[in-house]
Order: C-alpha cells, then structure tokens, then sequence
C-alpha cells in the first residue's frame, strides 16, 4: 500500500511508493523529498566530481597545459617536457639531454664524427681542446691559423707559403728536393749559400732574384745549373758567394756591363762594334823562298818553303790554314821572268778579286789584299795564267832573290 501520511520514512518500512514523506534524507543525497541534493559520490563531493567530469570531457591529443591527455586515432599525443623513468624505443626523439646507455650509430645524425671512422669536417668548426690525429690517412683542407712549430712532415707547394722564412728555419737542403713551381722573392730569405748542400736546382725553380738575398757563403759549382743569367734581375752578388765555375753553366741570356775581366773569349761571337788591333790574338806568318827556285805551271799552287816567324797560322807545304776568323791583310811578291799573273785561293777556290799581274818582264809581280775568312779555312797563292812564270834567281843584282808571302789578321 502507500503511506501518504507517515511522519517519517521509518514508520512505512514496508510501503511500495512514499509520494508524500516529511524530512531531509541523509548520506550522499541529502535534502527533502522535493529537493535532494547528491551531497557526494563515493567519498568526493560533488563538485569534484563534476570537474572530474568537465576535465574528462576536455581532454585532448594536443600540447594543451592543465589539460588531460587523449589519444589520438594513432594512439598518439603531443607533449612538452615529460618527467618519467622511460623505457622501450623512442625512435622519433628530437632532444635527448639526460640519456645514459649507449646509443647506436643509427639513430646519431649525419653531422657527428664516429669513433674509428672517416669523418669529413666542412664549414666552421672549433676544436678548443687537444686533437689527437693518429692515423696517417686524414686529410686536411682549407686554411689553417696558429702556431705550426710541431708540424712534421708537411709538403707544402712553394706558392701557399707567405712571408718569409728566416734562416733558421731553412734546414740543410739537397736541392732535388724542389721538383717543381718557382718561390716568391719574398719567401726567400738572406740566405747563406752554404745551406744548399747537395743537388742541384732546376732553372725553373730560381725565381728573378734580387742578387743582395745571397749575404753569405759560396755555392759550390753543383748546386747551380745551366741559368739563364736574366734570372739575376737587380742587386750584385758578392765574389765571395760566386764559386769557380764552369762556363759551360751560363747556357743563356745576354750579360751586360764592363767584361772588362772576361778572358778566353771566342771572337765570332762579337756581334757589334770593333775590336782594336791590340786586342786580337796573334795570328800572323812571313813565308818565303829564296834562290834558283825552278817555275810556276799554269793553274799550279805557288810552294814556299820557309817561314818565320809565324802564329796562329799552319804552314802545309803549299797552303795555309788561318787558326781565327776575321779580316786578313795578305801581301805577296814574286820576282820572274815572263809578263803574268798570280792570285790567291780560299779553299780552293779562286778569287778573282786579288789578281795582280804585269804585261813585261824584269819586274816582280806583287799584291796586296784584304780577304774575309772563317777559323780553319785554307789559303794558297796560285797561278792562274795559261802559261809557266820562271823565277828570276837573282833579280837585279848578285844575290839571290826571295818570292815572300806575308799574311796578318787586322780584325
């Protein structure tokens, strides 16, 4: 039945419905029948219940402070700095400031340097502590800076080097050494001749040197090869630093200045102006004939069978070889009987600008002529006439006559 008019829901403990009971209920839900309130839900009040619910009802997948994590459709979440004792594999980690283990080459960038591997270095990079570079194979580029004292076993091409070295830091060379490109004047320092000790510089590597860079010592006649002698190009070189050389060691150039103390010049190298007759070497001879001597056939060599004195010049029975070249004055008379003619050959060739001759007898037949010649050519007096001149043994009075050839380089 019903208890509509119980004073308290005790006394109808067993009615069906209670439309119309009196009094507040007590517990979670408290209030009267009209007004109940749900006071809490298992211990928590209501309100924390019902921001339990609002929070849970906000939750998202994204970085959102304050907020509850949900998951995505992937299962995934986004979050700022996570404060856990992690384990498994985090694969797709962007920062990793406190990890302890080790981590596999796998997941290490691209731009780190591996232990025992090849590492290439490009761009800037500053190595503040001690470097350790063992392994023969590593290689270095670009530009290096600070102090290079405990360098060894550098190869550096001449034209990176700038500035100059200073003595001391150039060793004992052997010249071969320098194999190819040509220093700067300005990375050759003073230098004494001595540190070049051995082989011998290619002309390609002597740059134009001002000669002042040599202060002191002496190249010895190995270490200098066949320079052309423009590479001196300004200063003067010191006798001291000038060892004895071999003339055969200057191959080309052109020298200049006062060779006033050049000896054993070849003449046929002078090429202007003019030598005075002081200076030419002694190339003369006085050949001659004297008494009843026979006669000359027609296109016959003239024999002299004496002479004295003579230089420079070889005496070979019937022609003469010239020891220099040059320009030679050749004066000859011949006394004989008929009117003829005589000239002079070079080898063996007849010259028709020295013939001289004469229409009558009783007279000599003398000349006297310049000739150009070339060192080791050979001069002969011949008669160039169709017919024999028969010497005249004693022209002009009781003693006998002398036929003489005279011949003297002027120039």
């Amino acid at each position: 039945g019903t208890a509509t008019s119980a004073a308290t829901a005790a006394s109808a403990t067993s009615a069906a419905t209670a439309n119309n009971f009196s009094g507040s209920l007590s517990g979670e839900v408290t209030g009267t029948q009209g007004a109940t309130v749900v006071s809490s839900i298992s211990g928590q009040t209501a309100v924390n219940v019902a921001g339990g619910a609002s929070a849970a009802n906000a939750a998202t997948s994204g970085n959102t402070a304050s907020a509850i994590v949900k998951r995505d459709s992937s299962g995934n979440f986004s979050a700022g700095t996570i404060t856990a004792s992690l384990s498994g594999n985090a694969a797709t980690a962007t920062t990793a400031a406190n990890v302890s283990g080790a981590i596999g080459d796998s997941q290490l960038s691209a731009n780190i340097a591996r232990l025992n591997g090849a590492n290439a270095f490009s761009g800037t990079n500053n190595f503040s502590g001690v470097t350790l570079v063992t392994n023969a194979n590593n290689l270095f580029a670009g530009s290096f800076a600070g102090n290079g004292a405990g360098l060894t076993n550098l190869s550096v091409p001449a034209g990176n080097l700038a500035g100059a070295l200073a003595p001391g830091q150039v060793p004992n060379l052997d010249a071969a050494k320098i194999t190819s490109g040509t220093f700067g004047t300005t990375q050759i320092p003073g230098l004494d001749a001595s540190k070049i000790i051995s082989g011998t510089l290619a002309a390609g590597q002597i740059p134009g040197l001002d000669a002042a860079k040599i202060i002191s010592g002496a190249f010895t006649t190995a270490q200098i090869p066949n320079l052309d002698a423009a590479k001196i190009t300004s200063g003067t070189l010191n006798a001291a630093q000038i060892p004895n050389l071999d003339a055969s060691k200057i191959t080309s150039g052109t020298f200049t200045g006062n060779g006033g103390g050049l000896t054993n010049l070849n003449g046929a190298n002078l090429t202007n102006n003019s030598v005075t007759p002081d200076k030419l070497s002694s190339t003369f001879g006085y050949f001659y004939l004297s008494g009843n001597y026979g006669f000359i056939p027609n296109s016959a060599i003239f024999f002299f069978g004496f002479d004295e004195p003579v230089s420079g010049i070889t005496h070979l029975y019937d022609h003469f070889i010239l020891g220099a070249a040059g320009v030679y004055e050749v004066t000859w008379q011949v006394p004989v009987v008929e009117p003829g003619q005589l000239a002079l050959a070079l080898n063996g060739a007849f010259l028709s600008q020295t013939v001289v001759g004469r229409s009558t007898g009783g007279t000599q037949i003398m000349g006297n002529v310049l000739i150009t010649a070339a060192a080791g050519d050979s001069l002969s007096l011949v008669n160039p006439g169709p017919g024999i001149l028969n010497f005249d043994a004693n022209a002009g009075g009781p003693l006998p006559a002398t036929a003489s050839l005279v011949i003297k380089r002027i120039q």
